[in-house]
């Protein structure tokens, strides 16, 4: 989304409280101290009700770094005005170098929920899905490039869908230039890949819906985290304790349905492949 500058990424994401600004003249890798409007204060963060005070008023903070500085053991910093959390991080709460890291505490350096999830601000925002026009449109894409009997074209089906998605996000005024950018603009070469990344951004707050897209696609091309057990992102719920004492002879049965594979430490593993996805060499 920040490589397509993606108009719904401003609306779901807040930019970071605290942005990193490069400065080759700093004597160190990181500044000990925070900047409002470029007046340096005297401390590393302020707590998160100050720091939306302040944002709400006009006012930007900043923190400095010397990237000629650094070290083999400092923490590569992202810079960006919206810096979004890998999944899988060893240390989630320190990333992007938060000097106050805790569970319970926000991260400075990384983006927020949109003020819209905290206040409730937007009455015609949606705020439930059963099943979207967006997602009903690239369903209709898909349709198409499979050659099912569906009326229009993959290219049109795809359009609609992003359209209807920055509807839904009121982001329409932005749909005329987003979709000639390069990536976005639709391409035969890699038309499957397209349909289902953007079905997947569209899907957001329908996090099932996406995962199970991803599972039978394998787009878009996500990345296991650093902290996973395995390289590659799970496949499926295991069978819990209470129902394998509930129902041991049918999950016993079930279980051996189950296609084994080099990231399955057990027959019973988030890793084994359903049937729903067996024989098709996806999403890995």
């Amino acid at each position: 989304m920040l490589s397509t500058q993606d108009p719904r990424l401003a609306v779901w994401w807040s930019p970071v409280q605290v942005q990193w600004v490069a400065d080759p003249s700093l004597d160190k890798y990181m500044d000990d101290a925070i900047y409002r409007n470029n007046q340096r204060l005297i401390v590393l963060t302020l707590p998160d009700a100050e720091l939306q005070q302040g944002i709400a008023a006009g006012d930007k903070f900043t923190r400095r770094f010397n990237p000629n500085r650094k070290g083999a053991n400092d923490p590569e910093l992202n810079a960006n005005l919206y810096v979004g959390l890998p999944a899988g991080l060893v240390s989630p709460d320190s990333h992007n170098g938060n000097p106050d890291p805790g569970q319970d505490k926000p991260n400075q350096h990384v983006s927020l929920m949109s003020h819209l999830y905290r206040t409730h601000s937007d009455p015609d925002l949606m705020k439930s899905r059963i099943i979207s026009s967006a997602e009903v449109s690239f369903i209709l894409a898909e349709a198409a490039l499979k050659g099912w009997s569906v009326n229009g074209s993959a290219e049109s089906h795809y359009l609609d869908g992003i359209r209807n998605s920055l509807i839904t996000w009121k982001q329409e005024d932005a749909y005329g230039e987003f979709v000639a950018r390069d990536g976005i603009a639709f391409n035969s070469a890699n038309a499957l890949q397209q349909i289902i990344t953007q079905k997947w951004i569209a899907s957001w707050t329908g996090a099932v819906e996406a995962w199970m897209d991803f599972r039978r696609t394998g787009w878009p091309d996500l990345k296991a985290g650093p902290a996973s057990p395995q390289p590659v992102l799970p496949l499926r719920f295991i069978y819990g304790s209470a129902e394998q004492l509930a129902n041991p002879t049918n999950i016993e049965e079930a279980i051996t349905r189950l296609e084994q594979n080099q990231y399955s430490n057990q027959p019973n593993s988030q890793w084994s492949k359903p049937w729903v996805v067996q024989g098709t060499g996806k999403p890995w």
